[in-house]
């Protein structure tokens, strides 16, 4: 209702504000062919799960109250803090070039760079606050959000190998991703 502007410079601020990253996990299979002895390109299949949650602050705790007759949902003046966690499963296809930067016995350091092409799966929301048992309506149940069935991310991470064989290892790699086609669109109020 108040436009693209109060939607680019007060909404998205607000928002950002309020929804922050969390902490979820790839696992999958991935293959390696070496362009050097130290660079590598690596392309794989994985089911990856990100999310975000959103602390909403207080908010008035609605009561259904008896008006005329009827019952009536109102506001109390009791507050209740509403943190809410939404949780987007895909399945992944990425790309990614490697540089291996220290190698000893059968353990490598590698730092990498990549993308990510990610089909949603399915999305969910929880109610992660001290009382789960009251409901609330979530941005899954606005019509200004709109979730994409495809999305791409670009990529960086740290991976710590280790050689079970010539031809298989096991790898833990913390990364930071940053959808370039986001996963999530809200339509400005206009």
């Amino acid at each position: 209702r108040q436009g693209k502007d109060y939607f680019d410079n007060v909404f998205k601020t607000e928002t950002d504000q309020f929804e922050k990253p969390i902490i979820r996990y790839s696992a999958g299979f991935k293959v390696s062919s070496d362009i050097t002895n130290k660079v590598n390109l690596q392309l794989g299949l994985e089911y990856t799960s990100i999310g975000e949650e959103a602390d909403y602050g207080l908010s008035p705790l609605y009561k259904f109250v008896n008006f005329r007759g009827a019952q009536v949902l109102m506001p109390g003046i009791e507050n209740y803090h509403l943190v809410m966690t939404y949780n987007y499963n895909y399945f992944s296809i990425p790309i990614s070039l490697r540089y291996k930067l220290y190698s000893f016995n059968k353990i490598e350091i590698v730092p990498s760079i990549g993308m990510s092409l990610d089909f949603l799966i399915n999305k969910k929301v929880n109610n992660t606050s001290e009382d789960t048992g009251i409901t609330f309506a979530s941005k899954f149940d606005n019509s200004n959000h709109e979730f994409k069935n495809f999305s791409s991310a670009i990529s960086m991470g740290l991976e710590f190998n280790y050689s079970i064989s010539n031809k298989l290892k096991f790898y833990i790699s913390p990364n930071f991703k940053q959808y370039i086609l986001p996963n999530e669109t809200v339509m400005p109020f206009l």
